[in-house]
């Protein structure tokens, strides 16, 4: 199921998610409204540094949120790109990491 998001929130092209620290990255998108810290990735964890001390699959790491949390873990993409879609619904303005 995809969700509308807010459109401050742009999915980036397949191009840029390759290369310069990205590995493994399935989708993502970045918030145009901050120049750093703004993007949210669904990613696959084999052979990145996070695969060690976790058994899922897949990763989302996106900008803190009001836990002080950026990084969470699923069974599955589809799973990974709707926990993506509802932060971003959630945060359609970043939280202050202060």
């Amino acid at each position: 199921m995809t969700v509308e998001t807010p459109d401050n929130w742009n999915e980036m092209l397949a191009k840029h998610l390759t290369g310069n620290g990205y590995r493994n990255i399935h989708r993502g998108w970045e918030n145009t409204d901050y120049m750093m810290n703004n993007e949210v990735l669904v990613f696959h964890t084999e052979d990145t540094c996070v695969e060690e001390g976790n058994d899922k699959p897949v990763g989302v790491q996106h900008p803190l949120d009001e836990d002080g949390e950026n990084l969470h873990y699923f069974d599955s993409i589809e799973d990974g790109v709707e926990y993506a879609e509802n932060y971003m619904n959630k945060y359609p303005t970043l939280p202050d990491p202060n």
